[in-house]
């Protein structure tokens, strides 16, 4: 089954509450609800993520990976952010198969981090974890 990923971007959470809060919204579930998990049509799972950099580049992507990171027992989520900052640049050496990379805490999942990063295609992604090592 394939499934889909609807990004949106709100300046911070409180703006997100404004918008639920907000009389239009009513009209916008009337006239979409495929967009929202009230109307019954898909499962969804909604989290807030603080990305620390632009992710606008690599979502032009024709693959985008989405990696939610647990640290293993007896790794900190810093640890884990400072191995994936040093992936990060490693990435970046190689714009040919990759777009980029960004990552996030997680509002709903403070353990947790995610990873978004964009590839030229699957059969690159594939490669540049089993052969280089990039990742």
């Amino acid at each position: 089954m394939r499934s889909s990923t609807l990004r949106v971007a709100w300046k911070d959470t409180a703006a997100h509450g404004v918008f639920i809060a907000h009389p239009d919204r009513v009209a916008l579930v009337k006239d979409h609800p495929e967009l929202f998990p009230s109307s019954g049509t898909a499962d969804m799972v909604v989290c807030h993520t603080h990305l620390i950099a632009d992710p606008l580049p690599l979502l032009a992507a024709p693959i985008v990976e989405h990696a939610f990171l647990t640290p293993k027992d007896g790794v900190s989520l810093e640890d884990l952010k400072n191995t994936l900052l040093r992936a990060q640049a490693r990435l970046l050496e190689h714009k040919d198969i990759c777009y980029g990379a960004v990552m996030g805490t997680i509002e709903e999942r403070p353990d947790q981090l995610l990873i978004l990063a964009g590839w030229k295609s699957l059969e690159v992604r594939a490669c540049s974890s089993n052969k280089s090592g990039l990742t």
